[in-house]
């Protein structure tokens, strides 16, 4: 008796063109926030330098 194995059919299969749909506005998002954070961290960088050459200067 031989049996042969049937693809599962209950679990879903990303294809590449929905892949791609759905990844889009996420990796522009994740860009948006990594912009966003560095920028607020340059302004703290920035920020702290300015307080301590008026502090040290």
């Amino acid at each position: 008796m031989t049996t042969t194995q049937q693809p599962r059919t209950d679990e879903p299969v990303a294809t590449d063109d929905v892949a791609t749909v759905t990844g889009a506005p996420v990796r522009a998002m994740a860009l948006a926030l990594w912009v966003v954070v560095g920028s607020l961290l340059t302004y703290g960088v920035a920020q702290t330098a300015l307080k301590a050459a008026a502090l040290f200067g």
